[in-house]
C-alpha cells in the first residue's frame, strides 16, 4: 500500500515539475512582444488578485481578416475560430501587420505571429481574446497594486500601459510583466 501511494505521489510531482518545466521553457526560448493595454473597464482596472487588462488588437474589424467571410450574415459564425495576429515588434509597443483566420501564415521575417481565439463576433467587429488578459499579483503585493490603480486614475495625462508577451513558435503567448510607460511595475 505504501509503495502505491509513494508512486501516486511520485507521478503527481513530476507532472507538476514538468508543467513548470514547460511554462519556463516558453518563457525562455519565446520571442518578445509589447502590446498596448488599452482601457477595459475604468472604474476598476484591479480586480481581486489579478489585472484584467484588453489590448489594441483584441477588438478587429473582420474586413481586415485574411480568410473571413465578407457576407455580414457570416461573421457570426467566426465565433470559436482561430485568429493570427502578425506583429511587428517595436517601440513603445508592436504594430498589427494584419489577421489570419484559422491557419498560421508563412513566416516573414520580423514577424511575431500571436493566436487568439474569437469570442464573438458581427458585422463592425470581433473580440478576440489572446489567453493574455488576465496578469495574476502576488497576494504581498495587492495594496501596491491599488495604489498603482490610484495613479493611473488620477494622473493628469494617461501614462502608455503595455504588457511584455513571450510568444512561443506556435503564436502562443504568455505575460512576462506590465510596463507604464516603458518601466516595469514592481510586481
Amino acid at each position: 500500500m505504501k509503495k502505491w501511494f509513494a508512486l501516486i505521489v511520485g507521478l503527481q510531482v513530476l507532472f507538476l515539475a514538468g508543467q513548470m518545466a514547460h511554462y519556463e521553457m516558453r518563457l525562455a526560448s519565446g520571442e518578445t512582444l509589447r502590446l498596448r493595454v488599452v482601457p477595459y473597464d475604468p472604474r476598476s482596472l484591479m480586480m481581486g488578485q489579478y489585472m484584467n487588462l484588453q489590448y489594441d488588437i483584441s477588438r478587429v474589424n473582420p474586413g481586415k481578416v485574411h480568410g473571413a467571410p465578407q457576407a455580414r450574415t457570416d461573421a457570426d459564425d467566426l465565433t470559436g475560430r482561430v485568429l493570427y495576429a502578425a506583429m511587428r515588434p517595436g517601440t513603445p509597443a508592436a504594430r498589427a501587420e494584419g489577421f489570419w483566420l484559422d491557419r498560421m501564415p508563412p513566416r516573414k521575417p520580423g514577424i511575431v505571429y500571436l493566436q487568439g481565439r474569437i469570442v464573438w463576433g458581427h458585422d463592425a467587429a470581433m473580440n478576440v481574446d489572446y489567453g493574455l488578459e488576465r496578469y495574476y499579483i502576488p497576494e504581498r503585493r495587492t495594496r501596491q497594486a491599488a495604489e498603482l490603480e490610484k495613479q493611473l486614475a488620477s494622473g493628469p495625462r494617461s501614462p502608455v500601459v503595455t504588457a511584455e508577451v513571450k510568444v512561443d513558435g506556435r503564436g502562443r503567448g504568455m505575460v512576462r510583466r506590465i510596463l507604464v510607460d516603458g518601466k516595469p511595475i514592481g510586481f
